[in-house]
């Protein structure tokens, strides 16, 4: 999310997602992690319980531990309450056995882009169902995004924020110069944000 003319770095698991959130990053043990999960079925079995619960692509489902998966596994354990190092421990392993899909609220239209700042996550709700939850950055203080509902008023293919002197891919503003964008890396490619989406921001 960015301040006029102050735009905030974001990481996103999907095309143009978001912001919102402190994010906690201290990591699990890495001893919590089990030898099982370095071996691609076991790391395909995490794949299939995230995308279950939406926190990754059904087509990223592949047995291989990348930043896609990471991310996904991160935004479930910020949903969840977990530390969010992307390290599936037995704590993370647990949860997820037994976890179900987040779900949206009750406000606003049947599709849209929920941004949860205290947890760090964003919602992409279709039909009034959440279709993706992903893991969104923190911003930076002084540049607080703001709580409420907005659209989308104007999108930029690749745009320069000054203040973090980097390019900014897909920046959607929705108010005064507050974006949504993607971070540096591709991923697969969704249709969010649309121009008539509206956003709120708990």
């Amino acid at each position: 999310m960015h301040c006029p003319h102050m735009h905030t770095r974001l990481i996103v698991g999907l095309l143009l997602a978001v912001v919102l959130g402190l994010v906690v990053v201290s990591p699990e043990a890495a001893a919590a992690t089990s030898a099982s999960m370095q071996r691609p079925s076991s790391v395909r079995d995490v794949q299939r319980d995230l995308a279950r619960l939406n926190f990754l692509p059904p087509s990223q489902v592949d047995g291989k531990l990348g930043p896609h998966t990471r991310h996904a596994i991160m935004a479930f354990q910020q949903w969840t309450g977990l530390t969010a190092d992307g390290i599936a421990g037995p704590q993370t392993l647990d949860k997820l056995r037994t976890a179900t899909a987040p779900r949206a609220g009750n406000r606003g239209p049947s599709r849209r882009i929920e941004i949860h700042r205290a947890k760090g996550i964003t919602l992409l709700v279709e039909g009034g169902k959440v279709v993706r939850a992903i893991h969104s950055s923190a911003g930076k203080r002084g540049y607080e995004t703001p709580a409420g509902a907005y659209r989308i008023e104007r999108k930029v293919l690749n745009d320069w924020s000054r203040p973090y002197r980097t390019w900014m891919p897909y920046a959607s503003y929705f108010y005064r110069g507050y974006a949504l964008h993607q971070r540096s890396f591709r991923t697969s490619a969704g249709r969010y944000p649309s121009p008539d989406r509206e956003r709120l921001v708990s």
